[in-house]
């Protein structure tokens, strides 16, 4: 009984597993020689070429369904991350531009600075060989008042020389002075040489008040103006109101006999006692300029005389209302004391 199951078992497998039952023949003729070929397949091979076709069929379906499987992740996975990377694209191409803009400005910057550093530059030569030119002329105002002249800028005064008045033209300076000028265009270098520069012309603008005060006593000597101090001493008493009323002019501490000078020429207009003042002489320097001295110990001039600047015209004493010997000095314009001290030279000689 088992036999038979296994048997009827056999040849439904037999059926469903194996299609090809017998084998078969494939006749193939020439056309040209009518010459028959037979090809004999058989039940076995057909069976295995079935089975190969199925086989390679069903892994081409597997493996066509697995590959689509995963095109559709890394569609999925990727389809974010291409969109992010056009994103950076884009980006990336935006900061590009902008780094191009930025440079062209740079180079636009770098050309404007370098175009004003080198403007800097010609004026800072420019103001450098004024500046000398400035220096020669002023020596040579110096030599012509008479003032000691600095060896290093004597030495550069063997050149062209030219006085012209007010207006000063140096251009006829600027060939002895271009060893001077800068070469250096860098922006540390413009910036020291123009520190240099202020420098140079702070001390020379304090080296002008000498030259000032000459010429302005060489003036005052034209015009008649009383200028110097008339004895050695410091000034004890200044010119203003004092102890309820006003001092029309200063006093001058000095030892009893020391000699009183003219600040200036011009003719004693007076000579004799004043009261308080005691014993005064009074000169008149013309254009309304006179002066007085005050508190001498005696005369050394007489009414009408003539006198030149330097002149001693008295003696210092203590005469009329005092505390002690000194001179009284005054400068009067048109009659009316005005304070002294501007006509004093700066130092007491």
């Amino acid at each position: 009984m088992k036999i038979k199951k296994i048997t009827k078992l056999k040849k439904i497998l037999r059926k469903i597993f194996v299609p090809f039952k017998n084998s078969y023949n494939f006749a193939f003729i020439s056309t040209g020689t009518n010459k028959r070929k037979t090809l004999v397949l058989s039940a076995v091979w057909l069976n295995v070429l079935f089975y190969t076709t199925i086989i390679f069929v069903v892994g081409v379906g597997l493996r066509t369904v697995f590959w689509g499987k995963e095109l559709f992740f890394l569609r999925r996975v990727a389809g974010p991350i291409l969109e992010e990377n056009d994103i950076l694209k884009k980006e990336n191409n935006r900061l590009i531009l902008e780094k191009e803009e930025v440079v062209k400005k740079m180079d636009s910057l770098q050309k404007f600075v370098a175009k004003e550093r080198e403007r800097l530059f010609n004026k800072l030569n420019i103001a450098t060989s004024e500046l000398e030119g400035l220096k020669h002329f002023i020596n040579e105002l110096k030599i012509l008042a008479n003032m000691k002249v600095p060896e290093t800028q004597a030495k550069r005064l063997n050149g062209p020389v030219g006085i012209g008045g007010v207006d000063m033209d140096t251009s006829v300076y600027r060939k002895m002075f271009e060893k001077r000028i800068i070469t250096d265009y860098s922006t540390e270098g413009i910036v020291q040489r123009a520190r240099k520069l202020a420098n140079e012309i702070k001390g020379f603008r304090h080296g002008l008040k000498p030259l000032r005060e000459k010429f302005e006593r060489k003036l005052s000597i034209i015009e008649g103006r009383p200028y110097g101090w008339p004895c050695i001493g410091p000034i004890t008493s200044p010119f203003g109101p004092r102890k309820g009323h006003f001092h029309t002019g200063i006093d001058i501490g000095a030892p009893l006999g020391t000699p009183v000078f003219s600040t200036g020429d011009g003719v004693v207009v007076f000579k004799g006692y004043a009261g308080g003042y005691g014993n005064v002489i009074k000169i008149d320097h013309g254009k309304g300029f006179a002066t007085l001295y005050a508190h001498l110990l005696k005369y050394h001039v007489s009414i009408g005389d003539r006198i030149s600047k330097g002149d001693v015209i008295g003696y210092v004493g203590s005469t009329g209302n005092t505390t002690g010997p000194h001179l009284h000095y005054e400068v009067q314009i048109n009659g009316v004391p005005v304070n002294p001290e501007p006509y004093l030279e700066i130092k007491n000689q």
